[in-house]
């Protein structure tokens, strides 16, 4: 039974865990290049969004109120970690290249799907198993949000946060350490700079 406390980014990058998550170390030969990423691999943006992950929950201290909480018999911080690793699993399965352009629709409802055979593997309860798929299967919906802007904007948000009602600040989470674990601070400074704002001012007033 696979622990949340054996991972580090870099005993993942050493391969420790290839035997048990082949589909996560599949991801290594899926190359994302668009609008976020540049020429990296799906694998090397998942490790980096759990390492973000991290350093977000041991250094942001307004996060330590939110997320300390047990979900059953882990707490919402360690589940997040596994949220970050895990997000983007299913970009294997729904890869269009146009050119050298990827995109992967629908990835995080496929996501969904492939997570839940990994997360048996885990000393997870079947709660906090599914606490973890819905959270990668909402995760797109912030990014989606930011894309807005004015009255559409103030729709969606409103819609967003009636859907997903206390889920949503651990989609912010979620939102913060996957943008830190792109290239898009190098690609779009501002789209960066607008992302990372948005989801830091929402979790500081929680």
């Amino acid at each position: 039974m696979l622990k949340i406390s054996d991972f580090s980014a870099s005993n993942l990058l050493a391969g420790k865990f290839e035997q048990s998550l082949p589909e996560l170390y599949v991801l290594q030969s899926i190359i994302e290049n668009n609008e976020s990423h540049f020429f990296d691999s799906v694998f090397h943006h998942c490790i980096v969004t759990f390492q973000s992950m991290q350093t977000l929950l041991l250094n942001q201290n307004f996060l330590e109120s939110s997320f300390s909480s047990l979900v059953e018999t882990h707490s919402k911080k360690e589940l997040l970690l596994l949220a970050a690793l895990f997000h983007d699993i299913g970009k294997k399965d729904t890869l269009v290249q146009t050119g050298s352009i990827s995109k992967f629709p629908g990835h995080e409802e496929q996501g969904y799907l492939v997570v839940q055979p990994v997360l048996k593997r885990f000393d997870l309860t079947v709660k906090e198993q599914a606490w973890i798929a819905e959270l990668i299967r909402q995760h797109g919906k912030i990014h989606e949000l930011l894309e807005l802007s004015g009255s559409n904007f103030d729709a969606k948000f409103k819609e967003i946060r009636a859907d997903l009602k206390s889920f949503f600040p651990e989609l912010c989470l979620l939102t913060w350490a996957d943008v830190l674990g792109s290239q898009l601070l190098i690609l779009n400074p501002d789209k960066f700079n607008h992302k990372v704002n948005f989801c830091k001012s929402f979790l500081e007033n929680l």
